[in-house]
Parts: C-alpha cells; sequence; structure tokens
C-alpha cells in the first residue's frame, strides 16, 4: 500500500477511534454512580453538551476518508464515492486475477459484491451510530451503484457466454449449477449424504457437470447468501433454470418463483 496514503488513512482513522472512545463515555456517564448524585449530574450534562461537537467531528472526518481516492495498488476503502471504485475496477481486477490465476471476472464481480476482501481494514465499531443521515444516504448510494454496476458485467458476460455454442454441461454457468444445487437441497430433493460435500459429488456426478466440488461449494454458499441475505442473485439467472428444475426437481420450482418475487421487490426499492 502506498505509504502516504495509509498514514493517512492511519491519521483519520485514530482520531475517529478517539472520539467514539470518548462518546462511549459520554454514554456511560450518563448511568448514575450514586456516589455523588449531585456532582454526576453535572459531569453528564457537560458531556452531554460535547456529544453533538463530537458526532459533528467524527461525521467530517469519515466523509473525508470517504472523499480520498483508491490506493493504487490492491486495496480501497469500504465506503469510498462508486467513481473512485470505478476507476480502479480493472486494476482491482487485475491483482484478483494474479492472485487467482484460475478466476474469471464473473468470480472477481460476485467476490466483490458479497466479500469486499480488499478493502482498506479499519477497527472502527460504530461507525452507523456516529455518521450523520446524509453521510448514510451518501454511502448507500454508492454501494447501490457499485453493486449495480458488477452486476451489469456479469449479465453482459452471461450474454457473451450465452452466444457461444454449449458443450457437455456449459448449458449453465457455475453459478446456475449451484442454485440448481440450491433449490433441489432446499426442496429435499437430493439423495442423503453426511455432509454437504458428499451432497455436492453426487449432484456433480448425476448432472456430469465438470466444474470442481470445490468450485462448486464455493458457489454454492454465494448463490445462498445473494439469495436469502444481501437478495441481489440475478434474477434471469433464476428464470434461466427454472426449465431444468421443472423437468428434474419440480418440487423446488414454486420456492424458485417465490425468490424471484422477493428479489423483484427488493430491485424495485432501488429504482
Amino acid at each position: 500500500m502506498n505509504k502516504t496514503f495509509d498514514l493517512k488513512i492511519s491519521n483519520l482513522t485514530e482520531r475517529l477511534l478517539e472520539i467514539e472512545s470518548e462518546i462511549l463515555e459520554i454514554s456511560m456517564s450518563y448511568e448514575p454512580i450514586l456516589d455523588n448524585p449531585k456532582e454526576d449530574y453535572v459531569k453528564s450534562k457537560k458531556h452531554g453538551e460535547n456529544l453533538p461537537l463530537l458526532k459533528l467531528e467524527y461525521d467530517k472526518l469519515f466523509v473525508s476518508i470517504i472523499d480520498l481516492d483508491l490506493d493504487v495498488n490492491h486495496m480501497y476503502f469500504e465506503f469510498c464515492s462508486f467513481d473512485h471504485y470505478k476507476n480502479r475496477y480493472t486494476q482491482l481486477l487485475s491483482n484478483f486475477k494474479k492472485h487467482y490465476p484460475d478466476s474469471n471476472e464473473e468470480e472477481f464481480c460476485e467476490d466483490e459484491i458479497i466479500g469486499y476482501t480488499r478493502v482498506i481494514p479499519t477497527k472502527l465499531v460504530n461507525i452507523e451510530e456516529n455518521i450523520s443521515l446524509k453521510t448514510k444516504a451518501k454511502i448507500e448510494f454508492s454501494q447501490r451503484r457499485k453493486v449495480e454496476f458488477l452486476n451489469k458485467i456479469i449479465k453482459r458476460n452471461d450474454e457473451i457466454t450465452s452466444g457461444k455454442e454449449y458443450k457437455n454441461d456449459s448449458e449453465f454457468s457455475v453459478l446456475e449449477w449451484a442454485a440448481i444445487f440450491y433449490y433441489a437441497n432446499e426442496t429435499n430433493l437430493l439423495p442423503e449424504a453426511r455432509e454437504i460435500t458428499g451432497k455436492i459429488e453426487n449432484f456433480r456426478e448425476e448432472n456430469n457437470i465438470s466444474a470442481s466440488a470445490k468450485s462448486l461449494r464455493s458457489k454454492y454458499y454465494i448463490a445462498k447468501k445473494r439469495i436469502n441475505k444481501t437478495n441481489d442473485f440475478p434474477i434471469d439467472k433464476l428464470q434461466r433454470i427454472i426449465p431444468f428444475l421443472e423437468s428434474n426437481y419440480n418440487q423446488s420450482v414454486s420456492k424458485v418463483e417465490n425468490d424471484i418475487f422477493i428479489l423483484k421487490e427488493y430491485e424495485s426499492e432501488y429504482e
């Protein structure tokens, strides 16, 4: 990481940590000590008057970190503006591929959406409580634009792939196979196995899937999280696997359709 950039982040976050500690101390000071109620009340009142000023300073410092440009190498601040992120996208993708030689752009995008593994770490714990509503809205807007940007890239790459001739199991991407496995497993339509790994191995053999069990298992957890927690699994991928599910795991179709309805509701919130 660039030393100057790293130092600036460190200095800013160090002060933010100090403010978090001061705010916590003020909050605790409102709990009566009872040794000297009058003195305790005066102390609490004085500290309470400092609270808005501390939160204002916290918010301003936090915004200054958001507005810093990304590190040129391989890290970025999790709450940075979308423009900063987009300007470094190519570099981030390149570094990801160097670290994971067998990966592709779609896997990078999926990893970014659910993991944010390349963010600059901070020890801040009470960000949401101490920033203003305006700053929260700014962060949410940037995060939303980033996810939309990454999903568009995934969709674009899928469209390019779908235009090519398919071979063997290439009818579906690994993520789509993972989604099929997820729904078949959730509706108890797969043979029993001691662990999820065993079920995945059986599923691979039954459907002649060339992707490794490790890759399919990784995508299974990604699909599960994006369907149930982040609510940003690509709807077109779910629509694409429905005919296969109807033919092979028919009892799971109603669950897929219900999830598509929910995902569309979340999608409409951001329009």
